[in-house]
């Protein structure tokens, strides 16, 4: 067990993971060694519910074990259940309201459900119990960050880092701060600290992304559009988003006669900006793969989405341009039929959600299949009524996509 305890602490969970379960050959009741078990399968990718049933079995032994439940909180919000994790560490802070860690895991389960003031009131009460807790210090950074509370946010950052300047997560924290202040040299770099010191920071490789991307002017924009919609609840995100449909529609109606050419280029602009909201991750993979030192930060499945997406993207508007430019109606339909690809394609390839990844890639596949009709329609007449019902279904679900891509169950 003391073995496995070093090895867990150096990061080498395989190895700590062999040890644990020698060490429960002889004490299969230790809900302690069920823990530390379950923290080294929590880590490895692929394991996060067999994690879960082992802190199940050391509940089974401990159920009044608050440290328990409060690694079964993280757990499940690790699996994109964060409802329940909520209700588990709700059942550790219960338990031992005096622990900074349940404290903590509340404050995570939070964050996942974007409930940004309630994760800062759980974070700042952590910290209440024990000022030197890193992870509180990096939620209480987030919550501050999702509020939109930059100045507020950069105070609490150089405090976490006058206090520990070589922390990985720190670092990576600054580096979102100052991406959400316009800054994207300044935040590569506080990303690469922080990849130098723990390559394996999720956080980090995801805002050394972000921070490449942002490099476009375009995507910088998207970027800052993003951190304002984030400062608000999920269900205020959706009436921001009608809001928006609805008066994109009113500016058409709106603009008639001569005017008319206003109300579609307002129309033409949302349809756009819609778009965009959508693909803008993978258009900018595609650009981060001709940048000889960011693409490789990406790995296999994000360059997929970067061909996919950016691909189908980049050739419907070509299509779209060229048609309406030589008059050519089938260029202009198989432009629409593109991008409309790209609606689902952009919510299925690094989707983390398994319902997402199935339904986003059905649709992907009925909107190939219509691409195949409309091929095999240039050819023989005969088959047109069928690909333009098939045009039909592909453009309903491209915006069924647009919508559903709202709900945090279907995506990562």
């Amino acid at each position: 067990m003391q073995q496995g305890d070093h090895l867990l602490q150096c990061k080498r969970y395989r190895d700590a993971e062999r040890h644990y379960r020698q060490a429960l050959a002889s004490m299969p009741e230790n809900g302690t060694l069920l823990n530390r078990l379950a923290i080294c399968l929590a880590q490895a990718s692929g394991r996060r519910q067999e994690a879960l049933e082992t802190i199940d079995r050391a509940i089974g032994v401990e159920a009044n074990e608050g440290d328990h439940w409060a690694l079964k909180a993280l757990i499940l919000c690790d699996l994109r259940r964060p409802m329940e994790g909520l209700a588990a560490a709700d059942q550790a802070v219960r338990l031992n309201p005096a622990s900074s860690y349940a404290h903590t895991t509340r404050a995570t389960a939070l964050l996942f459900l974007q409930r940004w003031t309630d994760a800062e009131r759980s974070a700042r009460l952590a910290l209440s119990i024990d000022p030197d807790d890193r992870a509180a210090s990096n939620l209480l950074s987030q919550s501050l960050q999702h509020q939109n509370r930059i100045s507020e946010n950069a105070e609490q950052i150089a405090y976490m880092l006058s206090r520990d300047p070589e922390n990985p997560d720190t670092l990576a924290r600054a580096g979102w701060n100052s991406l959400q202040r316009g800054e994207s040299t300044k935040a590569e770099h506080f990303f690469r600290e922080a990849l130098r010191l723990d390559p394996e920071n999720r956080d980090a490789r995801a805002g050394m992304l972000e921070s490449f991307r942002a490099r476009s002017i375009v995507y910088r924009w998207y970027l800052h559009w993003c951190f304002f919609l984030t400062s608000f609840s999920p269900r205020a995100r959706w009436f921001i988003v009608l809001g928006m449909v609805i008066l994109a529609n009113a500016m058409g109606e709106l603009f008639t006669g001569p005017y008319r050419v206003i109300g579609l280029g307002i129309l033409g602009f949302y349809f756009l900006f819609a778009l965009w909201s959508h693909v803008a991750r993978g258009v900018g993979n595609l650009m981060l793969l001709f940048d000889r030192f960011a693409r490789c930060a990406l790995i296999p499945r994000e360059k997929v989405e970067a061909v996919a997406v950016g691909g189908t993207v980049v050739g419907g508007i070509g299509l779209l341009i060229g048609g309406f430019g030589c008059g050519n109606m089938d260029a202009v339909i198989f432009g629409m039929l593109a991008i409309a690809a790209a609606f689902p394609l952009a919510h299925t390839i690094t989707n983390d959600s398994s319902a997402g990844r199935w339904l986003f890639g059905s649709f992907s596949v009925v909107i190939a299949v219509a691409i195949f009709l409309k091929i095999v329609a240039v050819f023989v007449p005969a088959v047109n009524e069928a690909s333009g019902s098939a045009f039909a279904i592909a453009i309903l679900l491209a915006v069924a996509t647009s919508w559903l891509a709202g709900f945090n169950g279907l995506r990562s």
